[in-house]
Formats: structure tokens, C-alpha cells, sequence
């Protein structure tokens, strides 16, 4: 008969070799005979970890670790089962005693810095990476999370760097190659993002996360329908993936020709393959359903921050009568700067969830006994609708952050306005209930501090210049050929372009050909990229007619381009999303900046171009008409709001 030591030295060459069936038993009969052999124990604990029973890994490691408390191995796989099972403050733990017993092992510093990553600590997940990048200069693994760890601190500066110097280790490293491209995407720089996923597909066919790269890289070079066919390829290699499911939902809104119909299916089809209720526990909710009680609301968001949405969030959040209602924040990003700070201070509670999985989240709002969630996410970047999925508080709305439905059924009401949803007109295009605030949606808080409005450029100039502010994704070439032929029924005119991923060559290239087809020579044309703040309103003082792009139109660009003094002529169109300026030139009583047909909104504008003296008055006015319409009156707005949710509530309790 073997001994145990035979039996031992077996079982480890079996794992050795991957055969971990027959590695298994092998390794309980040698506990049969020594109950406190640790090896034994380490190579089950590497077995059961491998074979993701983390539960049973702890375990064996644990007694392996009280038996022997200076075994790395025992330690750097307690570790390991701690992190799969994001019991993060265990594994940091057991990690940084592998290091107090073995400081230069790499491996392990390696370890500690994924856990730190996944628990949010940038920082000092940064410092781990870049202590095993010592240790081990050619270390591809931790040089590429250091890059993905620099992103997220919105450093993509230093990623880049980082990806580079993995790459000269192994030039064809795809992961790396791809988050380069992800990297440059950060700077604004499309072009030369699509080079490098595309580079990355071709070494790596099946990196999926390169196809996506592909898909919202043309998306946001205003080429959606291009887009397309590689988010359909990633969606039917990877359906659970929700977040790419909704960058393909985004890149339908951007199509030149809209399909209305089609883009509330697909949302639909995004709610019943991620968020099928038939798949997620029945709710009950033990909420007190007094009528006419204090009420808990939750704002949902991964935007309080400097975002377009902080400039309508705020007003709500600071005007709450907190007599009638207690505001709860759940912040769903890493990334805070001086505008979070703010917004702490608007909130009865705060909470940071960004590293909470999608149950555990909505356990936390569900045990807070929220009664309204509000999400402000919807399908954008960091929402997190698999846990408004699970229907954590009884009532639940869709607010602000995103331009169309969820699809979600969970999802029970969306706030809205009669100018940019007609009652009778959209009702069909929602998942969700409408209910309509009066006058209007949302309630603009100017950023601060702004400069004054500047004098009329075209007094100084001689011509008339025009401007699109906007996103490259939202800018297509059936738009800017009406804006060509704005230009050619105003002479001398210009044309300013400013905003993110507008430095791109191909983008200027399809533009500047599109209006050299319509006459307009590339000397009447400038660009400009994302700029900061200060430079961006000053861009304002060039500008004197605002030119609103669709179907995507503007919302917060034109009320920050308003509040400068420049009028905006908008197209209307069927759906919300094509109905922003509606609301705001409403709300204004400037029913003639308000286009029904592309040539109406051609003729529009170029019969105030026209008309310098009506411009002149529109600019010296337009602030103070702003700040006396009922987009800025913040005390009706967020009454209106709270009446909203209370019948709402009223409503819950009454089923």
C-alpha cells in the first residue's frame, strides 16, 4: 500500500497536470491519514477554487493557514477565494500578509492591486500595480490594469502610457492594444481609437470587447449606421451583455432616419432579454402607505458630478420641501470632483454605490424602504437598471438622464412635458406611464460664473456666423446639408463647429465635403474639439445663431448657448428626442426659432440672419427673458415635481 507521502506527491503531479478529478480524491485521502497535512489542504483549496467552490476553498485554506501561518500558498489562495467571492476586506488581507512574510512577490502585489481596483480604491490600487511593474518590468497583466486603473481616474494620459510600455513587451498583446484605442477615445481622438480596435480584431477575431470598441467608436464619429453591424455581431456572440446592448440602442437614435417605431421595439427587446421580470424575484414591500406621509425619494445616478445633468438636477435637489420629502442619493461613479461635494450637501443620505453588485443594491434601497426611485441614468454610461430591474422601492421613474424609453416593464412612470411628448402623439413609444409636468420638464441652472453676454459678432464682423455645438455622434451629413444650404442663402456667412470628437480628420473631412456640395468652401468653415468650460462659453461670444442638430437636438447645449445671448432655430420631430428645443424656445415664447420641416428651419434661419436689429434684441434680451420664463423658476418647478410624485404615490396606495 502507498504511502501518504506517495499519495501526496501523486495528487500534486495529477493538479500539476490539470487532471483535478483525479487530483481530488487523491488529496482527501491523504487527510484521512494526516488530518493536518497542509499541503493536502492547499491542494484542495486550490482545487475548489478552481473548480469556483470559493465557499469550501476558505475553508480548507483557513486550516491550512492556522496550521502554517507563514504559507504563502495557504495565504495567496485564502486571498484569491476572498476575491472571487468579493469579500474584498478578506482578500486584502490575506494579500498583504503574503507581502509581510514575501514582500518582492510580484504575483501577490499583483493580486492586492486587482482587489483594491474592484473595491474602488484607485489610489492604492495604482501604487500595487506599479510595485509589481518594479519587481517584474515585463509584466503584461499588471501594466495593462494599471491602464485600465488610470482610466477610470481619468488619466488617459498616463493609460496610454501605460498600455505603450506593455506593448513594447509584447507588441501583439490585443487587450492592450484595444484599451489603447479605448484610452484615445478618453482624449476625443476617434480616429485614432477605431485604428487600434480594429488592430486588436485583427489579432484577436474573438475579442468581443474590440467589436464593441469598433461599433461605439463609429457611433461617435456620427457614423451609427456603420455602427451597427458590429454591435449586432457582439450582441449575438455575447447577449448577456447589457451594457454594449445599450450603446447599440444610442447609436439607433443617432440615425439620420428615424424609425420610431423600430427603436422602441429594440428598447423593448433590451427589457425582456436583461430585465424579464418571469427571471427576478417577486418583490414585497412592507412601505407604510399613509397617502399624505413625508416621502423617501431616491435619485439613482452616476452624474453628480460636472455633467450636462447637474445643470437640471440641482435646482430639484436643493428646492425639496424636506418637510413633505426626505432625498436620498445613490451615487453610481468612482469619479467626484467639487459638484459632488455639492450635491452631498443636498442629500438627507448619501450613499456610494458604484461597487455594490446589482442585488445587493437593490437590497440596500429596498431595506432603506425608498418609496420613489427616480433613476437618472436610463441606458447611459454607469446606470444601473438590472438593479431598478429588481424593482426595489414600489414606484419607480425614468427621469432626465436618458432621451427614450428603458423598455423596462418594472420601470412605472416617466417624466416628461406636453411639449416634447403631445398627449396623444408618444404614449406608444413608452414602456413606462407619461405624466406630464406643466410648462416644462426641467428646470436650468446656469453654471457659474459666466461671462457676460458679449456684443453681436455680426455688427463687428460684416457676416453673419452660425453655430453647431454639439457632439461629432449627433452631427450626420443629411443635417449638415441643410446647413449648407443655410450658408448658401446667407452670404459671407460662417459656420462654427465646436465639440467633442470634431478635431477628427475623417469627421471635418465628410462635413467639409458635404458643404463644398452645396457650395460652402472650406474658408468658411472652423472646428473646434471639447473645450473647458471658460473657453467653451467664450466660444459663445463668435457665435450669433445657434443651429440645433437632429433628430438628437440639444437641450442642455441650448439652454447654455440661450443663457449666452444666442437664439437656436429647432427642428420638431415625432419623438422626445427630436423635441428638446420644442419645450425650451416654449417655454420661451419664441414659437418662430421652432421648425416644422427642414425647409422651414432652413428659411428660419436664414431669415433671422437677415434681420440684425431682431437679432441684436434677441441677444440683449435673452438672458433676462430666461431667467423670468418658467424654465428657471425653480420654486414652481420642483412643486410641480413633488405634486407628481405624490400622485404617484397616491396611486401605489390605492392598488
Amino acid at each position: 500500500m502507498p504511502s501518504y507521502n506517495q499519495i501526496l506527491s501523486q495528487a500534486q503531479q495529477l493538479l500539476a497536470r490539470r487532471k483535478i478529478a483525479d487530483a481530488e480524491p487523491l488529496f482527501k485521502q491523504v487527510l484521512a491519514l494526516r488530518s493536518r497535512n497542509v499541503d493536502a489542504m492547499i491542494g484542495l483549496g486550490l482545487i475548489y477554487n478552481e473548480t469556483k467552490r470559493h465557499h469550501e476553498a476558505i475553508e480548507i485554506l483557513q486550516q491550512a493557514a492556522a496550521l502554517q501561518p507563514y504559507s504563502i500558498m495557504a495565504l495567496a489562495n485564502l486571498g484569491t477565494a476572498h476575491h472571487f467571492l468579493e469579500q474584498h476586506a478578506e482578500a486584502v488581507k490575506a494579500f498583504r500578509q503574503c507581502l509581510t512574510y514575501q514582500p518582492n512577490n510580484a504575483t501577490n502585489q499583483y493580486n492586492l492591486a486587482c482587489v483594491l481596483k474592484a473595491m474602488g480604491e484607485l489610489e492604492e490600487a495604482a501604487e500595487a500595480f506599479r510595485r509589481a511593474i518594479e519587481l517584474k518590468p515585463d509584466y503584461i497583466d499588471a501594466l495593462f490594469n494599471l491602464g485600465n486603473t488610470l482610466r477610470d481616474q481619468k488619466k488617459p494620459d498616463e493609460a496610454i502610457e501605460t498600455y505603450e510600455r506593455a506593448l513594447k513587451f509584447n507588441p501583439n498583446h490585443a487587450e492592450s492594444i484595444n484599451n489603447l484605442g479605448n484610452a484615445w477615445r478618453d482624449k476625443g481622438d476617434i480616429d485614432r481609437a477605431l485604428e487600434f480596435h480594429r488592430k486588436a480584431m485583427a489579432l484577436k477575431p474573438d475579442l468581443l470587447d474590440a467589436v464593441a470598441g469598433v461599433g461605439h467608436a463609429l457611433r461617435d464619429l456620427g457614423r451609427p449606421e456603420e455602427s451597427l453591424a458590429p454591435f449586432q455581431y457582439f450582441m449575438e456572440r455575447k447577449p448577456g451583455d447589457q451594457v454594449t446592448h445599450s450603446g447599440y440602442l444610442l447609436a439607433l437614435e443617432y440615425l439620420a432616419e428615424q424609425n420610431p417605431e423600430r427603436v422602441f421595439a429594440e428598447h423593448v427587446r433590451w427589457g425582456k432579454r436583461h430585465a424579464n421580470p418571469e427571471s427576478l424575484p417577486t418583490p414585497t414591500f412592507t412601505n407604510d402607505r399613509t397617502e399624505n406621509r413625508r416621502l423617501r425619494i431616491g435619485y439613482l445616478s452616476p452624474d453628480f458630478r460636472q455633467h450636462a445633468v447637474a445643470f437640471f438636477l440641482e435646482n430639484l435637489l436643493t428646492g425639496h420641501d424636506r418637510s413633505q420629502v426626505e432625498v436620498i442619493c445613490y451615487s453610481t461613479n468612482t469619479y467626484t470632483d467639487a459638484v459632488t461635494e455639492r450635491f452631498k450637501g443636498y442629500a438627507s443620505s448619501w450613499r456610494e454605490v458604484a461597487r455594490l453588485p446589482e442585488p445587493e443594491l437593490a437590497e440596500l434601497i429596498r431595506n432603506e424602504k425608498i418609496d420613489i426611485l427616480v433613476d437618472v441614468a436610463g441606458h447611459t454610461a454607469g446606470n444601473r437598471l438590472l438593479a431598478v430591474a429588481r424593482r426595489p422601492a414600489p414606484v419607480q421613474v425614468s427621469y432626465l438622464g436618458y432621451i427614450d424609453t428603458t423598455g423596462m416593464s418594472q420601470m412605472d412612470y416617466r417624466l416628461v412635458d406636453a411639449y416634447t411628448d403631445p398627449p396623444g402623439m408618444t404614449e406608444s413609444l413608452y414602456t413606462e406611464e407619461l405624466l406630464r409636468l406643466p410648462s416644462t420638464f426641467a428646470c436650468f441652472r446656469p453654471y457659474e460664473p459666466l461671462p457676460e453676454v458679449a456684443p453681436l459678432p455680426a455688427l463687428a464682423n460684416g457676416h453673419v456666423t452660425f453655430g453647431v455645438l454639439s457632439v461629432a455622434a449627433k452631427i450626420n451629413m443629411g443635417a449638415v446639408g441643410r446647413w449648407g444650404e443655410v450658408l448658401t442663402r446667407v452670404p459671407g456667412s460662417r459656420l462654427i463647429f465646436g465639440g467633442n470628437g470634431l478635431l477628427n480628420a475623417s469627421v471635418q473631412e465628410r462635413i467639409l465635403g458635404t458643404l463644398a456640395a452645396k457650395g460652402v468652401g472650406r474658408e468658411r468653415v472652423e472646428f473646434f474639439g471639447s473645450q473647458p468650460l471658460t473657453d467653451y462659453f467664450a466660444l459663445h461670444g463668435r457665435i450669433d445663431i445657434l443651429l440645433d442638430p437632429f433628430p438628437v437636438t440639444g437641450h442642455t447645449i441650448t439652454c447654455n448657448a440661450l443663457w449666452m445671448g444666442v437664439p437656436v432655430i429647432t427642428l420638431a420631430g415625432r419623438k422626445y428626442v427630436s423635441r428638446l428645443g420644442v419645450s425650451v424656445m416654449s417655454n420661451l415664447q419664441l414659437p418662430e426659432l421652432i421648425a416644422k420641416t427642414w425647409d422651414e428651419y432652413v428659411a428660419s434661419a436664414a431669415k433671422l440672419a437677415g434681420d440684425l436689429p431682431r437679432l441684436g434684441e434677441l441677444r440683449r434680451t435673452m438672458r433676462e427673458r430666461m431667467r423670468t420664463s418658467l424654465i428657471m423658476d425653480a420654486p414652481a418647478f420642483v412643486r410641480n415635481v413633488e405634486a407628481a410624485y405624490r400622485e404617484m404615490w397616491r396611486k401605489w396606495c390605492q392598488r
